[in-house]
């Protein structure tokens, strides 16, 4: 008993330090977004709660016959709905405003890159953040942790050879899988890819047991009137997996797909190249479960642009301190398409 009412003692201040925080950054906000206008810290302070109030309310409400909308959007509609959020919410406040449709959208926007980073400072862990907004809430749906029922998770990193990585552990980048290795529970074991060592191969091959005939990322078929195959395009990921799976894949057993060129035969998908133009099989119950939380697409929002900073000052870095090999100069997409790819 004593450590819930510590645990929640622990919530409540954390929660009143992030909405002064976000009331704090409004007044800031107001500076950067047209139309948005705010006259005092009350003001400031009385929008944010009275926000959190009709999020907590309205949204499960709307979303309940919107959701396949917001998915089928990427999310602008997301963005839209906490537009008129945001715009009941003003209405409701004396002393705050937010006019046009700029401002009801970078509000949110700006409201949850203050949120990330408050909460950042606040448990130094963006797994809490996600466990006590999200994980907590549909496990006590469930009915509490299933035990019993094994899972792995299989992660790929692009690159990443086995020197890379141990001089990575070595240098304290990797504290938790430092960790497992100091205990015993975890070995590290250097893989050899085949003679087509590109993403689609490696993956059809570990997600499908066969990659033939993927000769590299594009490639001329000869035998199609010199089409060319691409690993990531919209229509041949789809054709590509079709020719390699036996719908036994790695993941056809309750198995979930995120940001892959293939499925391994998994039901449950979000932004798998190879069901991205199949909307019947695109829509997924996860993908619904990230809509149902009004925070979370403003908050990818935020944290794409802070990637790009991230990509921007680190650049600097290497500048300063001279490290070599680096990046060409003027590369500005790779700053978005590593955004994009976190």
């Amino acid at each position: 008993m004593e450590n819930k009412t510590k645990r929640y003692v622990l919530y409540v201040s954390r929660t009143l330090v992030i909405w002064v925080g976000e009331a704090l950054g409004l007044l800031l906000l107001m500076h950067f977004v047209p139309g948005l206008s705010v006259n005092s810290f009350a003001a400031a302070f009385a929008l944010v709660v009275l926000l959190g109030i009709v999020n907590a309310i309205l949204w499960p409400i709307l979303t309940r016959s919107t959701l396949r909308f917001l998915t089928y959007t990427f999310g602008i509609g997301a963005l839209l709905l906490n537009a008129l959020l945001v715009w009941l919410a003003s209405l409701l406040v004396p002393g705050a405003s937010v006019e046009g449709l700029a401002a009801l959208i970078l509000t949110p926007i700006g409201l949850a890159a203050i949120n990330v980073v408050l909460a950042s400072l606040l448990t130094n862990n963006d797994d809490a953040w996600y466990y006590r907004n999200i994980l907590s809430r549909e496990v006590k749906k469930a009915g509490g942790i299933q035990t019993k029922r094994i899972g792995t998770i299989f992660l790929e990193i692009d690159g990443l050879a086995e020197s890379v990585l141990r001089k990575a552990i070595s240098k304290g980048y990797l504290p938790t899988l430092a960790s497992w290795l100091e205990r015993g529970t975890h070995n590290i074991i250097s893989w050899e890819t085949d003679l087509s060592s590109q993403t689609g191969a490696s993956q059809a091959g570990i997600l499908h047991g066969h990659n033939q005939d993927l000769p590299v990322f594009r490639w001329v078929e000869k035998e199609h009137v010199n089409r060319i195959m691409v690993s990531t395009g919209l229509s041949d990921a789809p054709e590509i997996e079709a020719r390699i799976s036996d719908g036994q894949g790695l993941l056809a057993k309750n198995g979930a797909s995120r940001t892959n060129l293939f499925s391994g035969d998994a039901e449950d998908n979000i932004f798998t190249y190879s069901r991205l133009k199949d909307m019947k099989r695109f829509y997924s119950r996860s993908s619904l479960f990230f809509y149902s939380n009004p925070s979370n697409f403003p908050r990818i929002i935020a944290l794409f642009f802070w990637d790009v900073l991230d990509e921007f000052f680190g650049r600097v870095r290497q500048l300063v301190l001279n490290v070599k090999p680096r990046l060409r100069k003027g590369l500005f997409i790779y700053y978005l398409t590593r955004a994009a790819s976190l």
